[in-house]
């Protein structure tokens, strides 16, 4: 009797782990992401198209926005790393969720990032500072 008790409490304990596996991984991911893009909305990263006066695409923008008193350059460097540096965007746009008309782009997604006043289409109107993400050689 003790041995089949024991067997089924292991079993329990083993299904549990296997069955709640993903749930964990969930957990797991959604704190590395709250710390790693401190601040940036990751869950919202869209993509939008602009459009010229005819209707006819442009080109395409990746935007999210991103709570100006928790981001860092920390985040924001992982954030260029991880999700701009390689992306098929002409440009990307991070719009503070406080005040949708400032924002951080990247222009070709290249590692100078400008703060400043953006427009409708996320394009910076006036620049107030620049960040630039420092990009590890490929031989360290």
């Amino acid at each position: 009797m003790k041995k089949i008790i024991s067997g089924l409490v292991f079993g329990l304990i083993l299904f549990s782990l296997v069955g709640y596996s993903s749930f964990s991984k969930g957990i797991v991911n959604g704190y590395i992401n709250r710390t790693k893009y401190a601040g940036i909305n990751i869950k919202e990263i869209k993509e939008e198209t602009i459009m010229n006066g005819s209707g006819d695409e442009i080109i395409k923008r990746g935007t999210v926005t991103y709570n100006p008193d928790k981001i860092t350059d920390e985040s924001l460097s992982n954030f260029y790393k991880d999700k701009i540096k390689n992306s098929h965007y002409r440009y990307y746009t991070l719009i503070n969720e406080k005040d949708k008309t400032q924002g951080i782009v990247s222009v070709l997604c290249i590692n100078v990032l400008t703060y400043g006043e953006i427009n409708d289409t996320g394009s910076i109107v006036k620049a107030y500072k620049n960040f630039e993400v420092k990009i590890e050689e490929l031989n360290s």
